[in-house]
């Protein structure tokens, strides 16, 4: 099964279930502590996730896996994130979310992010309601598909 067929049913994730599918997340981020929090949040709401070190790893292992969101680190070493976004985007014709991850809240960084394909923004530190609110909305797991 890939991991980003939903099919037609909605799920919704609450903080200590896991979901009906397991969907799985990559985090593109240099920072080990960074890392090691990210994924032990994202594992706790019910996720697979793998991590890259890098921008040119994240998208080595995006070409290699089938991922359902991907949290892209802004500045990193080889490749940063901007850069890696854009070839995914620009090569692989991929709609998977990316999602921003930053320390800096300026607003020219937001810009330059969407600019490059990202789909969500946000700055660290992340909290695990953040975090399950933005993959509920991106990945449309919150069950609500009528409109008012």
């Amino acid at each position: 099964m890939k991991a980003n067929s939903l099919d037609s049913k909605s799920v919704t994730i609450e903080p200590g279930r896991s979901p009906e599918y397991l969907l799985s997340l990559l985090v593109v981020e240099d920072n080990v502590v960074n890392q090691m929090v990210i994924k032990k949040t994202l594992q706790r709401l019910g996720y697979e996730v793998m991590v890259a070190n890098d921008g040119q790893q994240g998208v080595d292992m995006f070409l290699e896996h089938d991922f359902s969101c991907v949290f892209m680190d802004v500045q990193m070493p080889v490749m940063d994130g901007i850069e890696a976004t854009k070839i995914l985007r620009l090569n692989h014709g991929s709609k998977v979310p990316i999602i921003a991850l930053t320390a800096n809240a300026q607003e020219t960084i937001k810009e330059t992010c969407m600019k490059a394909g990202m789909d969500v923004f946000l700055t660290k530190p992340i909290n695990r309601e953040e975090l399950a609110e933005t993959l509920n909305e991106v990945l449309n797991l919150n069950g609500n598909n009528t409109t008012s």
